[in-house]
Formats: structure tokens, sequence, C-alpha cells
């Protein structure tokens, strides 16, 4: 067991992860954000009245620090994420599929086989929320050495804070949605690819059945019914946000019953196979 437990802490698929988000995180801010833009441009065109290279400096200099803030250094780097946010979760999960195909392939060499799985599919729950924790805290602690808060209260998700706490300390209230929402997001949706695994032991449906679940929850309830406040969107983007800090976790609540409900189902069948 202590072998297997550090297996699942450090593998590829968690480095992977953790890389992968934390570069297109960095990637989508430098394009959402222009600053791309804004140091590839052209400081010499005729529509900017720019002659001298002090002039274009100055110019480049003000751009550059007009996106320097807090609210666009998040925003920036959620523009494009927030579609694929789960998929670093779920990446984490796939060494999970191996070890249905392995160790847990025979259930009668364990014990208590249903509390031995349980433990395996929590173990690797807290480890894809874990995961997208820690990609936050690199993200935020990197923008705190430049970033600066533009705005007085920056929404709803800071409701549990006294009235203008996001100002004062921007980088504690960064961490804390880290280690509260965007955790919950990457365990919800680790126990979602476990349970998908139970019923398929294919990686490739361990990744795509959740993904189109949560863009078809984003889209129906979204843009179809309206129902913002029940959108898991609402979760990834709880930085902006009209709702309080404990009505943004309600999004996750279907994604962690399904998940739950599906665990139980095939622990149970497993009864007449293993010895309780």
């Amino acid at each position: 067991m202590k072998v297997i437990s550090k297996y699942r802490f450090f593998n590829k698929y968690n480095v992977v992860s953790f890389t992968s988000m934390l570069l297109i995180l960095w990637i989508s801010w430098a394009f959402a954000s222009y600053f791309i833009e804004i140091i590839t441009m052209d400081y010499y065109a005729e529509d900017l009245a720019i002659s001298t290279k002090e002039e274009a400096d100055n110019a480049k200099y003000q751009f550059i620090i007009g996106i320097l803030t807090w609210e666009r250094y998040i925003d920036s780097a959620m523009r494009y994420t927030v579609y694929i946010f789960p998929l670093f979760s779920l990446i984490t999960v796939l060494p999970f599929c191996d070890e249905l195909n392995g160790y847990y392939s025979y259930p009668a060499r364990f014990k208590n086989y249903g509390k031995n799985l349980a433990y395996g599919i929590i173990n690797h729950s807290f480890i894809g929320g874990l995961v997208i924790s820690a990609v936050f805290s690199v993200f935020f602690s990197v923008g705190a050495v430049f970033m600066v808060p533009q705005i007085q209260n920056i929404g709803g998700f800071a409701s549990v804070f006294p009235d203008g706490f996001y100002h004062r300390h921007p980088y504690l209230f960064f961490i804390f949605m880290s280690f509260t929402i965007y955790f919950a997001i990457g365990f919800v949706f680790s126990l979602l690819g476990c349970s998908i695994a139970l019923i398929t032991r294919k990686k490739h449906y361990v990744i795509i059945v959740p993904m189109l679940l949560y863009l078809g929850d984003s889209y129906i309830l979204g843009g179809i019914l309206g129902l913002y406040k029940y959108q898991i969107f609402g979760c990834v983007c709880a930085f902006n946000t009209v709702y309080s800090t404990f009505e943004n976790f309600i999004p996750l609540l279907p994604f962690f019953i399904i998940s739950i409900f599906i665990i139980l189902i095939y622990i149970f069948k497993q009864r007449n196979a293993v010895k309780w």
C-alpha cells in the first residue's frame, strides 16, 4: 500500500497536469491581456505619432503597466482555460485505470475490497484537487511580484471576508480561492473521472465523458436555460461573480452526487465476489 500511495503522488501524469496547466494559464494571459501584442507591435506606425525610441519605450512601458493588475491577470488567464479546466484534474486520475486493470483486478486478494477501493478513489481525487491548488498557488505567487489590485471589492466570492479585504490583501484572497473552490473543482472532477473509470477502464473515456458533461452543463444551464447560478463555469470564474462564497460550490453538487452514486453501485456489485 505504501508503494502504490507513493506512486499516486509521484508520477508523470501529475507532472504533465501541473506543468501543462501552468503554461496554458500564462499563455492565455499573454494573449488575452494583449501582452504579446504590446511587446511586438510597431510603435513607429503613423497612427501612433511616435518618432523617437524614447517615446516608443515609454509607450510600451505604459501599456505594460496598464495590464499588470490582479483582475486582468486572472481574467485573461482564464479566458481560454475555462473551456478545458477539468482536463488537468482528469489527467491525474489516469493511473487509476491502470490500478483497476492490475492492482484492483482481483478483489479476493483484499480483506475489504470496498474499503480499499474507496481509499484509492479518495486518494486520487485528493491528488487531483491538490495539483490544481498547487498550480494556482504558483501562478498567483508569481503574479504577486508584478500585480496590483485595481478595484476595492472583487465580487461575491469574497463575501466571507470584511469589506475591502481584497483590495488590502489580493494575494491572500487568490490563495484562498486556490485551496477552496479550485481544490473542490479538481477533487470533484477527479472523483467523476474515477467513477467513469469503474465503468469503462478506458483512459480516453475518463477524459472525454467528464469533459462533455462539463461543457454540456455550461451550455445547457447557462446558454439555454439562463440558470447561471447553477452553471459550472461559474465555479471556475468565481473571481468574477455576484454569488456568495458558499453559493459558488452549488454547481459542483450534481457532479459529486453522480460520482458517488456510480461508485456505490460498483462497490455493491462486488459484494458477491469479495469478503466484506
